[in-house]
């Protein structure tokens, strides 16, 4: 069994301020939705992705509550893809813990398939807020940066940075994932948000 406190001091040695959040995927992932998960938690620099195994949501709701987590993020599966994702919160009160939100995944687009092969990892990320954005799109977006823990700029990125573009066709949600130059370096998905 992998060692989940070592990949938590490992975080916390790198990130002094950063509160992280934890990201896991639902019993006996697909390689699809393995895939999706590393890839996305490559984009989200305050993210420790673990193994789930045998891992209950009791020893889950224990993990996060010992090293002060405040998110859980559960990639769940529908017919072998990426279906949903769900956040927990801790909860002391009980055993598992609190399930704060869900969403549903639409569909991904994988870097294999953006015809990307190499391995990426950086080391901060944005939603990009556009100007276009109306009232009800910001709210979406700051629903989103508070979920997801990143902060949203229309700043220039530095190298190694990236930013996440959101689209709107409601009750749709097209996310994609660009490096600083502009290109898409993916994961890709859509979400259906249950409402906010």
């Amino acid at each position: 069994m992998f060692d989940i406190p070592s990949k938590i001091r490992e975080f916390f040695n790198k990130n002094t301020i950063i509160q992280p959040i934890l990201i896991t995927s639902s019993r006996d992932p697909s390689q699809r939705t393995r895939t999706f998960i590393n890839e996305i938690s490559s984009v989200l620099p305050n993210s420790i992705k673990i193994t789930r195994g045998k891992l209950s949501l009791e020893d889950l709701n224990y993990i996060i509550l010992k090293y002060n987590i405040e998110e859980l993020i559960i990639i769940g599966e529908f017919k072998g893809n990426p279906g949903r994702i769900e956040i927990y919160i801790p909860n002391k009160n009980y055993d598992r813990p609190k399930k704060s939100f869900e969403m549903i995944i639409n569909g991904v687009t994988l870097r294999k398939e953006l015809g990307i092969n190499e391995k990426i990892k950086v080391k901060g990320v944005v939603i990009k807020k556009l100007n276009e954005y109306n009232e009800i799109d910001l709210k979406y977006i700051e629903f989103l940066s508070k979920i997801f823990k990143i902060p949203l700029s229309n700043e220039n990125l530095k190298d190694n940075e990236a930013y996440l573009l959101v689209k709107f066709n409601l009750p749709m949600l097209d996310i994609s994932v660009f490096n600083n130059k502009g290109k898409n370096i993916g994961p890709n998905f859509r979400l259906k948000l249950k409402g906010v």
